[in-house]
């Protein structure tokens, strides 16, 4: 009977990089379903997620969204150079590390004035010292440390530093360096991007509790599940007490500001459907995430335990080599190079990946090629990782074929 044999059931396809790919649970997609489908003038339940967010991931509570971290970075500098300590003729300088993000460090560099104007950019080096995978983890703190101290010496208007390297998962000890820089420095601005440590690792409460940061940056989706992409910023004290104009320029931009008072719009008022539908998927997923045993600190060491078994793996392989990080610093990402392997290699290694049904992400990094970026998250089953394993093993092995020669042509020709 022509209907009767049952559809063979579709593969759930695992995402392997959370660190950048959102994978949002049924659960997820039906709540921001549900809010596009609302009336606008009703009240959205997403209203809860600031105070969500914020005891969930340990947050102390000051947030302002954007539609995504970099965009947040950008926004929180702007206001510096609009109503900060300096004028707009000697803005000061702006230390980062040579190992931030791409996108931000791009934003950052163009917004901030050049030294020429007053301003400039220094870079204080770390990529190096955290891709050699022999680094001791005191050595490289060590050595941030004491290129910090020479560049506070020369003044600071603001400091950004990442919580977790984005290229390997890095994990820095934030801590110790706004400890020093507060110490140093006290007028300097310290922004912290956590956009890829937050739902991955503990937030340390020292760096509210010591009012040792004055902007932390973070996202909703990524480790945490929700749907791409909503950024956030939480303000600590200096920030959010401002009596000045920079307070003022931040919650202006606040893209969800009216989410907990839709019932009081009159005269056709809303906000965008869009924010108002990652919101409440965004929620959702911290409520799913809040309902596991443990809550997130069980999720983020489960995960962590999960990477470092995979790691361990994909060590032993031939033609495989790991970028880093250092011991010591380990998270819950595994970033992957193949010995020899071109561009067109780790495409082609990504692409047999999808083709299984795991969504990989393929990155460059200056002078060191392309490379894969392994963050699976905690629903990878154990066969799915003998799978993955196994696909990256023969791609791996082929690496390190030599090249075929062309076959010498027929003399007889």
């Amino acid at each position: 009977m022509i209907g009767s044999t049952p559809e063979p059931a579709t593969r759930l396809r695992r995402t392997l990089d959370r660190a950048a790919l959102s994978s949002p649970s049924p659960g997820v997609l039906r709540a921001m379903t549900v809010e596009l489908e609302r009336p606008l003038p009703q009240a959205s339940a997403c209203a809860d997620l600031p105070a969500t967010l914020a005891r969930v991931v340990g947050l102390p509570g000051g947030l302002i969204f954007r539609h995504n971290t970099t965009l947040a970075v950008r926004d929180l500098l702007l206001a510096e150079l609009l109503a900060g300590p300096g004028t707009a003729q000697a803005p000061g300088r702006l230390l980062c590390t040579d190992a931030e993000h791409p996108a931000v460090r791009q934003v950052v560099g163009a917004i901030w004035p050049s030294a020429a104007a007053g301003g400039g950019i220094v870079e204080l080096p770390l990529r190096a010292a955290l891709l050699d995978g022999t680094t001791d983890a005191a050595a490289v703190s060590a050595q941030l440390g004491q290129a910090l101290e020479a560049a506070l010496a020369g003044g600071a208007a603001v400091l950004l530093l990442p919580h977790v390297v984005w290229f390997n998962g890095a994990r820095l000890d934030v801590v110790a360096l706004c400890r020093q820089a507060r110490a140093r420095s006290p007028g300097t601005l310290i922004l912290l991007d956590g956009a890829q440590a937050v739902g991955h690792v503990s937030l340390p409460p020292a760096l509210w509790g010591e009012e040792l940061v004055d902007a932390y940056v973070g996202c909703t989706h990524k480790w945490l599940g929700g749907p791409q992409t909503l950024g956030f910023v939480d303000l600590g004290p200096r920030l959010r007490q401002d009596p000045g104009r920079r307070a003022a320029i931040l919650a202006s931009g606040d893209i969800l500001p009216e989410l907990g008072a839709l019932r009081a719009h009159q005269g056709g008022l809303q906000c965008g459907t869009q924010r108002r539908s990652v919101a409440a998927g965004s929620l959702q997923a911290l409520v799913e995430l809040d309902a596991v045993q443990g809550g997130l600190p069980a999720v983020a060491l489960a995960m962590a335990s999960r990477a470092s078994a995979l790691r361990a793996r994909l060590r032993e392989l031939p033609g495989l080599g790991l970028l880093g990080p250092p011991r010591g610093t380990e998270t819950a990402m595994v970033a992957l190079r193949l010995h020899g392997g071109d561009e067109a290699s780790h495409r082609l290694l990504a692409q047999r990946l999808d083709a299984a049904g795991y969504t990989p992400a393929r990155y460059a990094l200056d002078g060191r090629g392309s490379f894969l970026r392994l963050s699976p998250g905690p629903h990878l089953l154990p066969a799915e990782q003998d799978e993955v394993v196994a696909l990256v093993a023969e791609a791996a092995r082929q690496s390190l074929r030599p090249p075929a020669t062309p076959a010498e042509p027929d003399a007889r020709l």
